[in-house]
């Protein structure tokens, strides 16, 4: 996915306690017969966005507010044709949490949009923590069967001790 190397300029302008966790990808349809204007989205903890028109067009963008301040951050797109469909993608501070879920909003000219979640988000350091919980989990597994077959070889050897003595 090229999306998720994007904002490498912004995560060197970023001061240091901002990390980005998160990634959101949204498809934005507007299901009716009419242009609508003045949208407006409201996506929790968004650092960094893409907006992505069918044509290819592109458009990208810092987040209007940033967690120090109490404003959920908002994106703007001027407008959507009839029939038309825009992917968003978002990368954010904080990993997607469902308890973030009911600040996601969509306005226009024409009131406010349905949102549907699907999913729960991309953790991007989920993926990265994978392979570090993987190698975590076979340590575990061979301390364990280490354990497990000293603790047999003890036993066998204490078996072969008693044996012995029995024959002296």
């Amino acid at each position: 996915m090229d999306h998720l190397n994007e904002p490498i300029g912004l995560i060197q302008q970023l001061p240091s306690y901002l990390l980005i966790k998160g990634f959101y990808i949204a498809k934005i349809r507007n299901k009716g017969n009419k242009e609508l204007e003045s949208i407006v989205i409201k996506l929790p903890q968004i650092i960094h966005y893409t907006i992505e028109r069918e044509t290819g067009e592109k458009k990208s963008g810092h987040a209007q507010s940033f967690p120090h301040e109490s404003e959920i951050p908002l994106i703007s797109i001027d407008s959507i044709a009839a029939a038309e469909e825009l992917t968003l993608y978002a990368w954010s501070y904080s990993e997607p949490r469902t308890y973030l879920f009911d600040d996601i909003s969509i306005r226009h000219s024409a009131g406010k949009g349905d949102v549907k979640i699907r999913g729960n988000g991309a953790s991007l350091t989920d993926s990265l923590m994978f392979p570090l919980y993987l190698a975590l989990a076979l340590v575990l597994i061979a301390s364990v069967w280490l354990f497990i077959s000293s603790s047999h070889s003890k036993n066998q050897a204490q078996k072969e001790a008693i044996t012995e003595s029995k024959k002296s």
